[in-house]
């Protein structure tokens, strides 16, 4: 399976777990602090996908520091 065939198929499976979804449903969760929150559905992905981009950017840094060329990591990009 090459890359993109693998990161198309992950876009699917995540449209299709998003679809049943109720994004202004609130839900409650701990952090690992045991702060107690609630929020709905949509704020905690917008959430996690947020915090991802943020280890995106350690990752490619940590590339970049040990010489290593950062690759595109983006959805959306030029694929030539």
């Amino acid at each position: 399976m090459t890359l993109e065939q693998l990161e198309h198929d992950n876009y699917k499976v995540s449209i299709r777990l998003l679809d049943p979804l109720d994004l202004v449903e609130n839900v409650s969760f701990e952090n690992t602090k045991g702060q107690s929150f609630t929020k709905n559905i949509g704020d905690a992905f917008f959430y996690i996908i947020n915090h991802l981009t943020y280890h995106r950017g350690q990752l490619m840094l940590a590339l970049k520091d040990t010489g290593v060329a950062p690759i595109a990591l983006d959805f959306i990009h030029d694929r030539k």
